[in-house]
């Protein structure tokens, strides 16, 4: 089964209506159909709250959406040795944020893809070996 892993920026696609949405809510039914595997460092859900803060989304929906996004189920990947020193690696090597450069690490690690929206991210990877954009899925 193919694995593909997510940012921040495409799991809130999945529970606000934006450019894209369709594209991340076809990857999580890929997902809930069994025919993706999707992983992430565990960093994305506190980005997801800050994408809820941006939005200025209510504490409640906060709570809610934060829920529904651990009941998903996606294979969360906490920090260790090996995440961290890719993640420096790749931070250094493509001149981004150690935040970002962690999901681009965790899909280095695993030989998979990562999807995001993040085109400043995909301008510095510019490899879509590594890092595609979520209107590709």
């Amino acid at each position: 089964m193919e694995q593909v892993v997510i940012d921040s920026s495409v799991l809130a696609k999945v529970f606000f209506e934006e450019k894209y949405t369709e594209n991340a809510l076809k990857l999580k039914d890929a997902y809930i159909n069994e025919s993706l595997d999707v992983t992430a460092p565990s960093l994305i859900f506190y980005e997801l709250m800050n994408i809820m803060l941006s939005k200025k989304a209510q504490p409640s929906e906060m709570e809610a959406i934060t829920e529904s996004a651990y009941d998903y189920g996606f294979e969360i990947k906490e920090a260790d040795e090996l995440l961290a020193a890719i993640t420096i690696d790749t931070a250094t090597t493509y001149g981004l944020t150690a935040y970002d450069a962690a999901y681009v690490a965790l899909a280095r690690i695993n030989s998979s893809i990562l999807y995001t929206a993040d085109q400043k991210l995909l301008d510095k990877v510019n490899d879509k070996k590594i890092a595609r954009h979520i209107k590709e899925f």
